[in-house]
């Protein structure tokens, strides 16, 4: 149910069209074309490819997730907070110069 969810944000997000719309128009697939063929088999093979990224992801993160205890959790969620903190001061820092 999460899985189809995630899906579900993930086509209905304005990025995710506009990146499809500058890759159709980058290997010329155009609505004026008599042939859908190229335009579906593209659409299919994205449409694959992120639901075994996302699955992979997922059960991934299921495995790792069970291997750690719950006493290493506030340690891990230190560590992701320091390097997001970090990261977003080195990108307001380059922004400022």
């Amino acid at each position: 149910r999460v899985f189809f969810s995630t899906f579900a944000l993930t086509l209905t997000n304005p990025l995710t069209l506009l990146c499809f719309a500058a890759i159709y128009a980058s290997l010329g697939i155009t609505p004026a074309e008599q042939e859908i063929l190229p335009a579906v088999i593209l659409t299919l093979g994205v449409l694959l490819g992120a639901a075994m990224w996302w699955m992979m992801l997922t059960f991934g993160v299921t495995f790792i997730g069970r291997k750690f205890q719950l006493t290493t959790s506030p340690l891990l969620n230190r560590i992701s907070g320091g390097v997001l903190t970090g990261c977003g001061f080195l990108a307001l820092l380059s922004a400022l110069k």
